[in-house]
């Protein structure tokens, strides 16, 4: 199954602000900058050739006379070079085949022995439905019961007497009558055949349907969940999350599947599932208290006092008194 990757939101642009010189084609004439002109100077050449094997100072060259003399490497000619590097080439360490291989292996998200345990179950797999001793139920009937069977199917008016009377005549040619009766049984047995498989085709049918069914709506889940325990799921942490459920390798098979056969794997999951919300709503407020006793710290409580607004005299006493 190839998942396809989900935009769950806005995506942020791709310019980080940091503005970039653009690529040119033109030679850079600004001075070289070096850690001091007291650095020796490493002829690469001569640690190539040594790593081949060969002394750079000390090359023989056969001429055509037969004479061989000893040359250093910067003093041959450009043929006699490039026929000493060519002479250094090797093939490479793996084919052409085995490069394909380790692509498709990395591509399908499988291992060497998962593919060929695949291979080797889906091959056990069609050998048994092909050389399966099947059990047909027309072979729990006789040649009698077939012949009648197959005469009340096709002629429903005719009474039990006359179907007897058929039968006895019948067996009055008991070639003619076991060619018959043994071609009713194949047709019989490849009626069954056929019933098993749009069974088991439905049955397939209704399997992927369910997955499919499943896969939408965790995909629909993610989408809808931004947080997660006070986290903030970005978009490759749900596309992330969603290939390592879904995504099927060639085998069929996803890698939340495959690590099903790890106990450590399972213990962790089954302790997540009944105790992760708790241990993260822990740890969340915990480090809300933390946040919340720093800002207390940072910023601590301004007492402000008011006036005590003045109070109403019902009286107007003031009143009086000014004017005594």
């Amino acid at each position: 199954m190839e998942l396809e990757r989900f935009d769950f939101g806005e995506q942020q642009p791709e310019n980080s602000g940091v503005f970039e010189e653009p690529l040119t084609n033109e030679p850079d004439n600004s001075p070289s900058v070096s850690e001091g002109d007291n650095q020796p100077q490493i002829d690469y050449m001569a640690t190539f050739l040594k790593s081949k094997g060969i002394d750079s100072n000390n090359i023989p060259i056969t001429g055509e006379d037969g004479t061989t003399e000893i040359f250093s490497f910067d003093n041959l000619s450009d043929e006699e070079k490039l026929s000493i590097l060519e002479s250094t080439y090797s093939e490479p360490a793996i084919t052409d085949d085995e490069i394909n291989t380790i692509n498709f292996l990395r591509q399908n998200k499988v291992s060497l022995n998962e593919y060929v345990k695949g291979q080797i179950d889906k091959a056990i797999q069609e050998y048994t439905a092909n050389n399966k001793n099947t059990v047909y139920t027309t072979d729990q009937y006789s040649d009698e019961d077939l012949f009648k069977f197959e005469l009340s199917e096709t002629y429903p008016d005719l009474t039990e007497e006359e179907i007897e009377d058929e039968y006895q005549r019948a067996l009055g040619n008991p070639e003619l009558f076991k060619k018959k009766v043994d071609a009713l049984r194949r047709s019989f047995k490849e009626y069954e055949d056929n019933q098993e498989k749009a069974t088991r085709e439905q049955q397939e049918a209704e399997n992927a349907q369910q997955w499919e069914e499943m896969a939408s709506s965790i995909v629909d889940y993610a989408r809808n969940t931004p947080y997660l325990h006070g986290l903030e799921l970005s978009d490759d942490d749900k596309n992330e999350v969603l290939s390592f459920l879904l995504e099927k390798d060639v085998n069929g098979n996803t890698e939340f599947y495959k690590r099903c056969n790890d106990p450590k794997f399972l213990f962790n999951l089954a302790w997540y599932t009944l105790k992760g919300d708790e241990a993260f709503k822990a740890v969340e407020d915990y480090y809300k208290g933390l946040l919340t006793k720093a800002r207390r710290t940072n910023n601590p409580t301004k007492v402000v006092y008011r006036n005590k607004p003045k109070q109403t005299d019902p009286f107007d006493l003031d009143s009086f008194y000014n004017k005594k």
